[in-house]
């Protein structure tokens, strides 16, 4: 192979589906569900996996799959099994149509599938939205949010974030470390626009590179300064996108627990919080220590203790 030449594609191999989608038709098929069988395929499976279960579903059984779960489970478990049947991209469009569907909005939903994401994942989530829903994404945000809050989510969704392997320029940390403390400590009240514009344009690593010249020029913590110059639902997504710089898996974590501490679970959080975990086996990996080591306690012990019925099978089964 001639030097600086791409490596050979690798074949592409075909998945065969057949027995798991023959094992869903036989769980719906009939008078009642069998809703563990429904588990033990949907639940264990990954995202190109499922993308070949549904393909193969509407051909071999001539329906779809997702109206298939819709008709014959209900409540938390179908928004469990329909979010995993859609699969890595078009779940997220689901999550963020259940964010801003009916009256109010789910904020910390909203946030978690837009904030963060790199271009590419902005492109295919508005495309996964306009397919699924026929509305932009964009209208969707602009009808439940508001004021500078919806510029911050207009902004994220523009995709003009730096790519990944960007590198820094410490020239440019420097200005726009001036900038952002001008835009906060630096004066009376907050400019939050330009915060806002700096922070979904950058990506991680210059976020890291902000936040720690941030300290040393200005002796502040960077989160705890976004602390104090935002509240609400600015605030939250402000430190979504920066916490998930600084330590990803600590943040994903929290989140996790957030979802089952206090009095009552916060179903829905959990639900896509998981599913969007589960998609990356690798880094969840590095998550559910990371939660061990947190809040001394295994992180599938604590789901089954959380939930409950065939709903809290699904959900472990999203752990493994």
């Amino acid at each position: 192979m001639p030097y600086g030449a791409p490596p050979p594609q690798q074949p592409v191999v075909a998945i065969d589906a057949t027995a798991d989608v023959d094992a869903i038709y036989r769980a719906c098929k009939g008078f009642g569900t069998d809703e563990r069988a429904l588990i033990s395929v949907l639940g264990y499976r990954d995202g190109p996996t499922i993308d070949a279960i549904r393909a193969l579903y509407t051909t071999r059984v001539r329906r779809d799959l997702i109206e298939t779960l819709e008709k014959e489970t209900s409540g938390n478990l179908e928004t469990a099994l329909v979010s995993t049947a859609l699969g890595p991209i078009e779940s997220e469009a689901y999550f963020a149509h259940r964010a801003v569907a009916g009256p109010g909005t789910n904020e910390s939903m909203l946030t978690e599938v837009i904030m963060g994401k790199n271009n590419q994942q902005i492109a295919t989530l508005k495309s996964a939205y306009q397919s699924r829903y026929r509305e932009p994404l964009e209208s969707a945000v602009r009808g439940d949010l508001s004021g500078k809050t919806e510029q911050l989510f207009v902004m994220a969704l523009a995709g003009n974030r730096m790519e990944d392997w960007v590198q820094v320029d410490p020239q440019i940390v420097s200005n726009d470390v001036r900038t952002l403390y001008a835009a906060t400590q630096g004066r009376i009240g907050t400019d939050e626009i330009q915060v806002c514009s700096i922070l979904t344009r950058a990506n991680d690593a210059y976020i890291r590179a902000y936040a720690d010249s941030y300290r040393r020029q200005y002796a502040q913590d960077f989160l705890k300064m976004i602390r104090k110059e935002f509240s609400g639902h600015m605030e939250a997504a402000l430190l979504y996108i920066v916490r998930g710089a600084l330590n990803k898996a600590e943040r994903d974590a929290e989140l996790l627990e957030d979802s089952m501490a206090g009095l009552g679970t916060k179903d829905e959080l959990l639900i896509s919080r998981l599913v969007r975990a589960h998609w990356d086996k690798g880094y969840f990996a590095t998550v559910k220590p990371k939660y061990a080591a947190l809040y001394k306690r295994d992180l599938t012990k604590r789901v089954k203790g959380e939930t409950s019925g065939d709903y809290g099978k699904m959900m472990a089964a999203l752990t493994s």
